[in-house]
């Protein structure tokens, strides 16, 4: 049975399994693959300012050329090919919808579109404040000299380049090497955080008598509400932004470009279009949103990122406005978190709620370090995991934090980026004890690469935090989804949950590194464990991008296959199908302490196992 879809235009049918035969074909697995590949090694950022007036094609091909045989190159080479593996999956999963009758995945769509329309807010003045190449520009200040010629600031992979330096394409996230061959005359000097610290705070300063309760989202850029500041001074918002970027020069030397819109999202968009020093306004009106979220690039978009963007245009999504004509079958292909999502972005909606972060909002606290050349001698690589053992209790000491589960992040010599996490019985801060549950998790690295472990980056992160010797942040309690790793969806909330991809359990379709990180989010949670260490092996994209799987499946924890993770009673019988009957005898009585972690009560730090297999004096 073919579907005929009401057109958006003029409510005329056409027949949707054209619409969708057309949209599944040529494959995007027929290109050339160095088209392909070309685009992925132009890197993530290029759509910053500075960017846009550069003859991308050249310079991507100038990238190939200086990369072609270089470990940097194989490693994109095989990303490469998961992604264009993974867009064929998308396409073939399109495919199957041809015939289908999806009428009523349109009624869902526009329900869903009049409930998040009723949610609009446009009573509120939010700005983004995004300073100008910030690192750059700090170190312009310190050697003027640098002002007028092409300059970055990076070791070994650059953070950023000044405006200079990005009209040769140079950006951030590109290796060094590679920077000098689009500007042989590129000067790199290294990267200064005390410094960058410094100038933030004064910024901060002058930002905080605007909003004092503003939210910080990095060294260089913040979300501001100025509603109340304009009320009480009777002053119009662009002005008063105008006014808060010439007290932020006057007082740093340094310029801000800033977007001014009714929410977070269209205003972080809106800081990017003038730069650099310059502001931009979306009128609070419904008509102004919905006109400037028609033509947007989804790229463009917080949230979207290069795979997304390319899962995007294989489906024929290349702007906000495409999102409605696509309707039908965006929820069946990239399922309810990323349809939400896409649905807000085409209506132009975004968060209003600013505030300082809490405690209780930060999942995460960690550090890393890129070294200049590889590291691979032994000793070497277990002294640098020290120092930054010590840099994490530093920042831990500052933020009053203690984490449960810590995280080694390794970049080996080939650009392969994994992380190896172990789930702690207790909360750890110090750097002695942080360094004593990461040493072994770098040491079966070395082992398994026969002593030729050679790394270009490391880094140690904590999550599952709690403040230093006390309660708070995230619950201690472990309950029967979060011991068997299960994530519940939610639509309706704002909270992202994140199933990760363990080698070897099968291929899901995902929503690419869709990372809906609007400002009320914060790192993904990670799962609350506990007993034994538990090691993950986790392939990831470079620039913290977040691969999210589909929310209706995740890895049983004991076989590894995927299970549904939204029914109950189908996870219920897959587990037993696990378990067997004498393994859950012999973990109800306790025979399997020293192996669980648990405590003389037959539970675990927070809840156990024991006390669930025995619920209502019932045995499962």
């Amino acid at each position: 049975m073919s579907f005929a879809r009401q057109s958006e235009s003029d409510g005329n049918r056409d027949d949707d399994s054209s619409l969708l035969h057309r949209l599944a074909g040529p494959s995007i697995t027929n290109r050339d693959d160095d088209s392909s590949l070309l685009h992925r090694l132009a890197g993530p950022s290029t759509t910053k300012a500075g960017l846009d007036s550069t003859d991308q094609d050249r310079i991507n091909k100038i990238i190939y050329e200086a990369s072609k045989g270089s470990k940097f190159f194989e490693n994109e080479k095989r990303k490469d090919a998961e992604l264009t593996a993974k867009i064929h999956r998308v396409q073939t999963k399109l495919k199957d919808l041809e015939g289908h009758d999806l009428r009523s995945e349109i009624r869902r769509a526009d329900e869903l579109l009049a409930k998040l329309e009723q949610s609009r807010d446009l009573s509120q003045y939010i700005v983004h404040v995004d300073c100008d190449a910030f690192y750059a520009s700090v170190e312009e200040l310190d050697n003027p000299s640098l002002k007028n010629i092409p300059m970055g600031v990076g070791l070994g992979v650059l953070t950023t380049a000044n405006y200079h330096a990005r009209k040769f394409g140079v950006r951030s996230a590109m290796p060094v090497y590679i920077a000098k061959k689009l500007c042989p005359h590129l000067t790199v000097v290294p990267c200064d955080f005390t410094k960058y610290a410094r100038k933030s705070k004064e910024i901060q300063s002058v930002i905080a008598k605007y909003d004092p309760r503003f939210r910080a989202a990095s060294l260089d850029e913040a979300y501001m509400n100025i509603t109340p500041y304009c009320l009480a001074h009777d002053v119009e918002p662009d002005d008063a932004v105008r006014a808060m970027r010439t007290e932020i020069f006057e007082l740093s030397r340094l310029t801000v470009s800033a977007g001014i819109a009714p929410n977070a999202r269209l205003a972080k968009v809106c800081s990017d279009l003038h730069k650099p020093n310059n502001q931009f306004r979306i009128p609070n009106t419904k008509s102004a949103c919905l006109a400037f979220a028609r033509t947007l690039s989804c790229r463009k978009v917080s949230g979207v990122g290069r795979v997304f963007e390319r899962e995007l245009e294989a489906v024929n999504v290349k702007t906000c406005g495409d999102v409605y004509a696509a309707r039908s079958y965006l929820h069946a292909v990239f399922g309810a978190k990323a349809f939400h999502f896409l649905l807000e972005s085409y209506l132009g909606l975004g968060s209003t709620h600013i505030r300082p972060p809490s405690p209780r909002d930060r999942k995460s606290i960690g550090t890393e370090s890129t070294f200049s050349a590889t590291l691979h001698d032994p000793s070497a690589l277990r002294d640098k995991l020290l120092r930054i053992a010590e840099e994490l209790e530093a920042d831990c000491r500052r933020a009053d934090l203690s984490g449960r589960t810590l995280h080694l992040k390794i970049k080996l010599d080939t650009y392969e980026v994994y992380t190896r996490q172990v789930a702690l019985g207790r909360y750890v801060w110090e750097a002695g004890e942080v360094y004593r549950y990461a040493l072994p998790l770098l040491e079966r690295e070395m082992h398994q690469a026969g002593g030729g472990l050679r790394l270009r980056l490391m880094g140690l992160r904590l999550t599952q935090l709690r403040a230093r010797g006390g309660r708070g942040g995230e619950s201690e309690k472990v309950d029967v989804d979060k011991f068997f790793g299960v994530k519940r969806s939610n639509s309706d909330s704002g909270s992202t949950t994140t199933t990760k991809r363990l080698r070897g359990t099968g291929e899901m379709i995902d929503a690419g590194d869709f990372s809906f990180d609007d400002i009320d989010d914060g790192m993904q949670d990670e799962d609350d464990l506990c007993g034994p260490p538990v090691f993950l092996e986790e392939p990831q994209e470079e620039k913290g991008v977040v691969e999210e799987e589909d929310k209706s499946q995740c890895p049983c924890p004991i076989c590894g296959l995927l299970v549904p993770a939204d029914n109950d009673r189908k996870l219920n019988e897959h587990i037993d199908l696990c378990l067997s009957r004498e393994t859950i005898r012999e973990v109800a009585r306790g025979d399997v302490k020293a192996k669980t972690g648990m405590n003389g009560n037959g539970n675990c730090k927070g809840g156990g196992l024991n006390g669930w297999l025995t619920k209502d004096n019932k045995t499962v």
